[in-house]
């Protein structure tokens, strides 16, 4: 959640007042011209067709989101903000078409950066990738929901250019979380809480569920998974490496181990 939404507004017509960046209010609608340099807090800019282009987009301090919204500038948009942990947002009928890593050697120092195409024709180049976490609105994309790094996002997309299938490790967590897997081969592993899984709605990919064990109690929380499709996903226990563990050989053994010698799973 952020405190303030910002968006710039540029007159036409018989509009009287100047163009700027200007705070909206609940109702997206504009208030006062707010100064570049007066912006502070955890804040919003949205990026559409009025957004100017011709220096980098800082929002300040604190952790601030960039909306990309599917009207967003043609030409290149620069996005610069080193403070907090910022994120970009890709709007409902945004996509990313492309996603990487570039090194460009500027007065002899190399710097890293993260090139965006989205589908809409935007071109953004962020030059801190590392301080970044990128977002989907539309709740129909398989990543929505997940707050993913660059590295994440490059992987993702260097799987799937098309965006029709996903190979993906999705960790739950320590909370009780409900996730939503996409429509490729996805890996769980579980987290504690009480998670709600939903492995996807592909019956042909092939899922990867990762419970962890240790000292013969569950270290992940009491999950509810729906869409295992039997023979297909898969359900792997994660034992820790100890003297018992490595006497496993067998299934019977690990039953054994599982159930501290009760006759059923039904109590552990």
């Amino acid at each position: 959640m952020t405190d303030n939404t910002y968006r710039y507004f540029t007159p036409t017509g018989s509009d009287t007042f100047d163009a700027g960046w200007y705070l909206l209010d609940d109702d997206g609608m504009r208030q006062g011209n707010v100064p570049s340099e007066a912006f502070s807090g955890a804040d919003t800019m949205i990026i559409d067709g009025n957004t100017p282009t011709s220096s980098p987009l800082t929002a300040g301090a604190d952790n601030d989101v960039y909306l990309v919204t599917a009207d967003a500038p043609g030409a290149l948009v620069k996005i610069s903000d080193d403070i907090g942990t910022n994120t970009i947002r890709f709007d409902t009928g945004v996509d990313v078409a492309v996603f990487t890593f570039q090194y460009p050697e500027i007065l002899g120092v190399v710097s890293k950066q993260v090139v965006i195409n989205t589908t809409t024709g935007t071109f953004i180049q962020l030059t801190t990738p590392d301080s970044f976490v990128f977002e989907f609105v539309d709740p129909s994309h398989a990543l929505h929901g997940l707050s993913l790094t660059a590295q994440q996002l490059v992987d993702y997309v260097a799987d799937n250019p098309i965006f029709e299938e996903a190979s993906y490790t999705v960790d739950a967590g320590d909370g009780s979380d409900n996730i939503t897997g996409g429509a490729g081969n996805d890996e769980f592993p579980s987290g504690k809480g009480d998670d709600n899984i939903d492995l996807g709605a592909s019956d042909a990919d092939t899922d990867v569920v990762i419970y962890g064990i240790g000292g013969q109690s569950a270290k992940d929380g009491g999950d509810h998974f729906t869409n295992f499709n039997r023979g297909v996903d898969q359900f792997v226990f994660a034992l820790e490496s100890d003297a018992q563990t490595s006497a496993i050989t067998d299934y019977d053994s690990f039953l054994n181990y599982i159930t501290k010698g009760t006759a059923t799973l039904d109590d552990d």
